[in-house]
């Protein structure tokens, strides 16, 4: 068994890259398929950083950790202990997407352990 057919979801759904269904975004019929490329999040199932949808282009937005961290940290050596720490936690920004509505509740998570990192590496180098 590949991953062209790898099972069925928690509501019963063939997943897969050779199923193709709808984009699961409300009101949205574009065709998609399955597959890890269209998951919310880096694999399929829910956890506690994505839903177990899958969704097109449109209704997905990348994350990435590098800009959240680059925007709100001066210091390039801070920057490097904080992506550091928040890619133990948080790696699926490096190389997946989540959907919109995940997006929105993680990244204010995120950028409130940015500042906590923040403001403890700046006492460090203080």
């Amino acid at each position: 068994m590949g991953w062209g057919y790898c099972g069925q979801d928690s509501v019963g759904r063939d997943i897969g890259y050779c199923i193709e269904a709808s984009c699961d975004h409300p009101g949205c019929k574009y065709i998609i398929n399955r597959g890890l490329g269209c998951i919310c999040g880096t694999m399929h199932g829910e956890d506690e950083y994505s839903c177990e949808k899958y969704f097109c282009g449109e209704h997905k937005a990348s994350l990435f950790l590098e800009d959240l961290v680059t925007e709100t940290v001066d210091s390039e050596k801070v920057q490097v202990l904080i992506l550091k720490d928040l890619k133990c936690y948080y790696h699926m920004y490096e190389e997946g997407t989540t959907c919109i509505s995940c997006y929105e509740r993680n990244e204010k998570y995120i950028r409130e352990e940015i500042s906590s990192l923040k403001e403890k590496y700046e006492r460090i180098e203080g």
